[in-house]
C-alpha cells in the first residue's frame, strides 16, 4: 500500500489495486522551454517578522533592516527588507514549478540586482526565463540549465533579479539510471 493510501485509509476498491500516485517535481532538463516565462505563483507576502528574523540569524546589524526609528530618517522613511531575503525568496518562489527533485545542486548566481526596495507588507512574485541549457560534457545524464529570475512586487515593480546556473538531471531515466531516490 502506498503512502498516500495509507494517510487517506482504506479504499472503496478491492485491497489488490493501487492508486497512481501524482507527486509535484520540477522539470528535467529535456523539458525546460527556452524563451518562455515560467509564472511562479502563488506570491509571498513579506512581514516584518520575516525580515527581522532573517536579518538577525544571518548576522547582519543593518539598521536599516532593524531600527524603525533610524530607517525613518532615511531616504525611504522606513525599513527596507534584507536584500538577501528578497533574492532567497524570490528563488524559493522558482523551486516547485522548476528544480524540487530534479536539481543536482545550484552553481551560481550572477548579474544579481535589487532596482527596487522591498517594504514590509509588500509581496514577491517571481518569474524564471530559462535563456540556456545544454547537456553536461563530463557529467553523463545531467545539464546546466541557465536562467533569468526576475522578483517583483504587488504592484508589478521589478525588485530583484538575476542569473541562476543549475545542475540537473537530464530526464527520469538519468536520475533513475543514478540509483538517486526521489524528493
Amino acid at each position: 500500500m502506498s503512502e498516500l493510501q495509507n494517510l487517506l485509509g482504506p479504499s472503496p476498491e478491492p485491497a489488490d489495486s493501487e492508486l497512481p500516485v501524482i507527486e509535484q517535481r520540477g522539470l528535467f532538463l529535456d523539458e525546460l522551454q527556452t524563451g518562455v516565462i515560467y509564472a511562479h505563483r502563488p506570491g509571498r507576502t513579506v512581514t516584518e517578522a520575516d525580515n527581522v528574523l532573517f536579518t538577525t540569524l544571518t548576522m547582519n546589524t543593518q539598521a536599516l533592516h532593524l531600527d524603525a526609528a533610524w530607517s525613518a530618517t532615511q531616504p525611504f522613511g522606513q525599513r527596507l527588507v534584507n536584500s538577501m531575503f528578497t533574492l532567497s525568496t524570490v528563488v524559493g518562489l522558482s523551486v516547485a514549478q522548476l528544480t524540487q527533485g530534479t536539481i543536482i545542486g545550484q552553481l551560481g548566481l550572477t548579474d544579481v540586482r535589487f532596482p527596487h526596495p522591498v517594504f514590509h507588507g509588500d509581496t514577491l512574485y517571481a518569474e524564471t526565463v530559462v535563456t540556456e541549457k545544454r547537456l553536461s560534457a563530463s557529467r553523463h545524464g545531467q545539464g546546466i540549465a541557465t536562467m533569468k529570475l526576475v522578483g517583483k512586487n504587488q504592484d508589478g515593480v521589478m525588485v530583484a533579479e538575476a542569473t541562476r546556473s543549475c545542475l540537473i538531471w537530464a530526464n527520469a531515466q538519468a536520475a533513475a539510471a543514478s540509483g538517486r531516490k526521489e524528493a
